[in-house]
């Protein structure tokens, strides 16, 4: 049996940050991690000297919290600064700028009600489609607000989506790292102890202690910390704390199947765009690596919506957008991340789950919380940290 200060299950960027918080604290820790590598949603794949991204695509100096750890780290000095290029819209196999897709004396029309509308209890499209109006809305933005999320965010909760943070401005607006994203959380875990491959078969507590056994060892620990996905926390919970366990598993989940390619630069004729959104297609967006370009490669990763295409409907889709033949994709490389699908009974489901948490040795955190964005991940880990610990 290894004993330690905390167990954390999950190396996503939740997990990791707690870890980070923990080391600071002169706590023992050790994360277990069902996977081969850290990261979770941030998943940079590596094709042959040249990186494309399979989930999170860039950083933002609104992510105040990571942007200390990053400080601490000393990750401030690698950052990269990201080449403008713009979104476009990606309609009747035609690609398009946003501007002409939409209908502007509605527009004008609807606008004003940005300064007397509240977000409170809205879901995203009550709130959005009364500021741009109808046809605005279903035309556009409704499509916009999917790619942004990589699901159907119609009925998301409006407070959730882009929520105002304040922003350091001494760091770029937006940024990411030469070798990808990926950085952060290799960076993170490098002072951590990080297990791999550990597959949880029970979890109980035991004389106001937590035990944790996976295939090949039994953990002990006073507090325990859940950082995976929604759908997993609602297993690994069903014993130690069956009523969380129960609300956790009423908040839906959707599944976006990511699908990168690295194609050479002058086999494509599209000019650099920073992304395309899908109007009506099998995929809510196409990130582009354009925004840190290479001389002789272009990066593409078409998030695809689940269950409609197999691999080689998916190949053939990204030829077609990107007007190259199947022969001219050099490399490639896939994953399907789990997301969270929020609707308007998340705030109190949420608030029941809190409750629950009062006054116990154990924090459940992740992407499910406070937003999406790998910030909201590391508020919730700082939040639940100092709920522990202060």
């Amino acid at each position: 049996m290894e004993q330690v200060d905390v167990v954390i299950i999950g190396a996503g960027i939740s997990g990791l940050t707690f870890g980070h918080y923990c080391k600071k604290r002169g706590l023992s820790s050790v994360i277990l991690e069902k996977t081969s590598h850290v990261g979770g949603l941030v998943n940079s794949a590596q094709l042959d000297n040249f990186w494309v991204e399979l989930g999170a695509h860039t950083c933002f100096n609104t992510y105040g919290n990571l942007l200390n750890i990053m400080e601490e780290l000393d990750l401030l000095s690698s950052i990269q600064l990201r080449a403008t290029k713009k979104f476009q819209f990606y309609k009747n196999q035609t690609v398009c700028s946003i501007p002409s897709q939409l209908y502007f004396l509605e527009l004008l029309f609807h606008l004003p009600k940005l300064f007397t509308n509240t977000k409170k209890d809205k879901t995203v499209k009550e709130y959005y489609q009364a500021i741009v109006g109808e046809k605005n809305y279903h035309n556009v933005f409704q499509h916009a607000f999917n790619a942004v999320i990589c699901q159907n965010a119609q009925n998301f909760p409006a407070e959730l989506l882009f929520r105002k943070k304040p922003q350091n401005k001494q760091v770029a607006r937006s940024f990411i790292f030469p070798n990808g994203i990926q950085t952060l959380p290799n960076t993170i875990a490098q002072h951590l102890e990080c297990r791999f491959e550990q597959h949880i078969q029970r979890i109980e507590f035991i004389d106001n202690a937590f035990e944790i056994k996976t295939d090949e060892n039994i953990f002990q620990a006073k507090h325990l910390v859940i950082a995976t996905p929604i759908n997993t926390a609602g297993i690994l919970l069903e014993n130690i704390s069956p009523n969380i366990s129960k609300i956790l598993k009423e908040i839906p989940i959707s599944t976006v199947e990511s699908f990168a390619v690295k194609v050479p630069t002058d086999a494509i004729k599209l000019k650099p765009f920073a992304g395309l959104i899908g109007a009506e297609e099998d995929f809510y967006s196409v990130v582009s690596r354009d925004t840190l370009p290479d001389e002789k490669y272009r990066g593409f990763t078409f998030h695809f919506k689940a269950d409609r295409l197999d691999e080689i409907a998916k190949l053939q889709t990204i030829a077609k957008v990107l007007g190259i033949s199947l022969e001219q994709i050099l490399d490639k490389a896939n994953k399907i991340n789990v997301l969270p699908a929020l609707n308007p009974k998340h705030k109190e489901l949420i608030e029941n789950v809190e409750k629950e948490l009062q006054n116990q040795p154990m924090a459940i955190i992740g992407n499910y919380f406070q937003g999406v964005s790998l910030e909201d991940c590391t508020s919730r880990s700082f939040a639940e940290f100092n709920r522990l610990f202060n």
